[in-house]
């Protein structure tokens, strides 16, 4: 799904398409040879712990301890996905997308939101309720035989 950010500096500022669609970890392998899985734990690590020592549930205060390489890196392959994706020629480099992310924090904390929401699991949450509300005890006897 292309998503579209207001981001850019001076007058390149505009509406980007940006995408963080499976095809991102593709885009992402391909483009830098790292491992996208490996990296994006390690940086939803750093923003996790960034927050907890922080005490804050600000994202843009966390993402403030996230590495500049692997964020640039992830933003600058889902910038040019939401290109592609949208049929437009990526007019920007890793550099000015660095650029555009160091001097825009509310567009950073839309784009981490974005992302954390893209590799969340719906299902995991529902699992996890689903846990929490069953209170059978696991090895009690059945009511009518007295067997486990």
């Amino acid at each position: 799904m292309i998503h579209y950010i207001d981001i850019g500096q001076g007058e390149d500022r505009r509406a980007r398409p940006v995408s963080f669609d499976n095809a991102l970890a593709y885009e992402y392998e391909l483009t830098t040879g790292k491992s996208y899985l490996r990296d994006l734990t390690e940086l939803f690590s750093e923003l996790a712990g960034v927050a907890q020592t922080m005490n804050t549930d600000d994202v843009s205060t966390a993402a403030a301890g996230m590495s500049v390489v692997k964020f640039g890196d992830i933003m600058y392959c889902a910038f040019r996905l939401g290109a592609i994706e949208a049929r437009q020629t990526p007019d920007f480099t890793v550099y000015d997308v660095v650029n555009w992310l160091m001097a825009d924090t509310p567009a950073v904390t839309k784009l981490v939101d974005l992302l954390v929401n893209a590799n969340s699991d719906p299902g995991a949450e529902i699992d996890e309720e689903a846990k929490k509300k069953d209170t059978t005890p696991q090895n009690s006897p059945s009511a009518s035989t007295g067997n486990h």
